[in-house]
């Protein structure tokens, strides 16, 4: 149990570091906040959330565990619904407390975007789901030793 909470910790601090270097550099980029342009900004981020921290999800089990595919099932699919569980259940509850003034006709989904994450769309909640597969497919790969190269 303690190799995947260390993967579950893992997971959480790629996750915040990619997120905080990915939001810095489109800054830098662009010269724009990341709240601005939303279809480029919230695609560059879920691309980057989806695809790095589930890629050493993969190595991690395939390095830590004898049935890596397995873990690696596990070590994804709780940070991926945790993740969008608590982002969505976040977002309904500031919505509820009056959010950031007028809120009358909009929704959970489009307030989150609009306010605090603009990668969390429909399309991100979906193809996140993607990521469990993704890591199982890295964490089946062979490992490559130098001598059989």
């Amino acid at each position: 149990m303690g190799k995947f909470i260390n993967g579950w910790l893992m997971i959480t601090l790629c996750y915040f570091t990619v997120f905080l270097m990915a939001t810095t550099l489109y800054g830098l980029i662009t010269g724009l906040p990341i709240d601005r342009y939303r279809i480029y900004s919230g695609t560059y981020l879920g691309i980057l959330l989806i695809i790095v921290p589930y890629f050493l999800t993969g190595i991690y089990a395939r390095m830590f565990f004898s049935h890596p595919v397995k873990s690696a099932f596990w070590l994804s699919v709780v940070p991926v619904v945790c993740e969008k569980v608590l982002i969505y259940f976040i977002g309904a509850v500031l919505l509820a407390a009056g959010g950031d003034g007028d809120t009358s006709g909009v929704t959970v989904m489009n307030f989150i975007e609009a306010e605090a994450a603009p990668y969390f769309t429909p399309v991100y909640v979906i193809l996140g789901f993607l990521s469990i597969p993704f890591s199982m497919w890295i964490a089946s790969r062979k490992k490559v030793s130098v001598q059989s190269m």
